[in-house]
């Protein structure tokens, strides 16, 4: 049985993808920021923290391996928006810290902590490992009213591209999944996070086959 972390695990698209992991036989490590989880399974374990503290980041590698051993892939979720949109001239440095403290070093650094230990995966077909980002066209639409959550995931895309090339000797793919609407639009239609989950376990399934 497979073993997967997944951050922003507390609601939305990584509590859909917790559970599409789970129903096809998973075990699922989550983390999120909410004391508990909604989700009672148990093949699914979850940590309480944030992902911009290196030390939540540290006691979640942990404690996956503790609880189900490898970690066959990471889906990192977790992201935030400005709290307040404001005009690009009007953005505050603590808005900006916020934003990309989770989004994109809460990202990277997760993303060095569960490759570090992938490398030591036994390959299975050429595979030791997944890892897929979350990413928005945010990445690459302009949006003068919240510039903190661009540069975050411009930063998220460009994380993916730099561990695609540094972990591939090591046969660990590394994308990031992006969407017009159907993905993205999931805050707005959470009916639609489930096939986000979904998409995201058919395409790690279909690089083992």
């Amino acid at each position: 049985m497979k073993h997967v972390i997944i951050s922003g695990c507390s609601r939305g698209i990584g509590a859909a993808c917790a559970q599409k992991f789970l129903a096809a036989g998973w075990k699922v490590t989550g983390m999120g920021r909410s004391a508990e989880s909604s989700i009672i399974n148990d093949n699914f374990h979850y940590v309480s923290g944030d992902l911009s503290s290196g030390d939540d980041r540290n006691r979640l590698v942990l404690s996956a391996i503790e609880r189900f051993g490898q970690i066959d892939a990471l889906v990192n979720v977790a992201g935030v928006a400005p709290l307040e949109r404001r005009d690009l001239l009007e953005m505050t440095e603590e808005s900006y810290d916020r934003v990309l403290n989770i989004n994109t070093k809460g990202t990277l650094f997760l993303t060095q902590a569960v490759a570090r230990k992938m490398i030591n995966n036994i390959e299975e077909n050429g595979i030791r490992g997944y890892i897929c980002n979350i990413s928005s066209l945010s990445a690459y639409t302009s949006s003068i009213s919240r510039g903190e959550y661009c540069i975050s995931k411009a930063g998220v895309s460009m994380i993916t591209k730099l561990f695609a090339d540094r972990l591939a000797e090591y046969g660990i793919p590394v994308t990031a999944a992006v969407g017009k609407g159907n993905i993205f639009g999931c805050q707005f239609h959470p009916e639609k996070s489930g096939d986000v989950g979904l998409k995201i376990l058919r395409a790690f399934c279909e690089l083992e086959a």
